[in-house]
């Protein structure tokens, strides 16, 4: 039988309270994920509107994103490596799905360039 061995972490969303665990909570998380067999963690998007998952200065200049209290990007990168598994994550979303593609463009690249820098 194959077996389900990677997951997906969906942190910022438009319509639920996000940033409401504790770096101890999320430790648990990935220890539970890892007991059950779970070898790779995605997380979906690394912002959606105005909310973002580590400090980003493009972010708060381009959509006037709120600094997030906890960089939850490199919490999820430490835990991964903490408890042996790989993990992904997608960039920024800026929410507007009817339009404004060449600013999301420019906010997707000058994000991403961010991470490399931050994070690689």
């Amino acid at each position: 039988m194959l077996k389900i061995t990677a997951t997906f972490i969906d942190e910022i969303t438009g319509d639920i309270p996000h940033q409401n665990w504790l770096a101890d909570d999320w430790d648990k998380d990935f220890a539970a994920m890892k007991a059950v067999g779970i070898d790779s963690v995605t997380m979906v998007r690394c912002g959606h509107g105005r909310w973002i998952t580590h400090p980003s200065k493009v972010l708060e200049k381009e959509v006037n994103a709120y600094t997030p209290v906890t960089d939850l990007t490199k919490l999820f990168l430490d835990l991964a490596e903490k408890h042996g598994m790989k993990f992904h994550f997608a960039n920024y979303n800026g929410g507007d799905q009817h339009g404004c593609c060449d600013m999301q463009c420019a906010e997707f690249n000058g994000s991403m360039a961010e991470l490399l820098k931050f994070y690689f």
